[in-house]
């Protein structure tokens, strides 16, 4: 799965820059967009802690 650095939407590895503001992609996380077959991955809700 790869991800836009700048506005932190999801997209298939396929994808090389996003739709949205033409920025190149980056691979964030092994896998797919769906996960388990029934959760659809759009955007990271958040990173890291405390």
């Amino acid at each position: 799965m790869k991800e836009c650095p700048k506005c932190e939407l999801c997209y298939a590895d396929e994808v090389n820059f996003c739709p949205q503001d033409q920025t190149q992609t980056r691979l964030s996380l092994p896998g797919t967009q769906l996960l388990a077959n029934r959760y659809w991955i759009e955007k990271r809700l958040g990173r890291g802690a405390m």
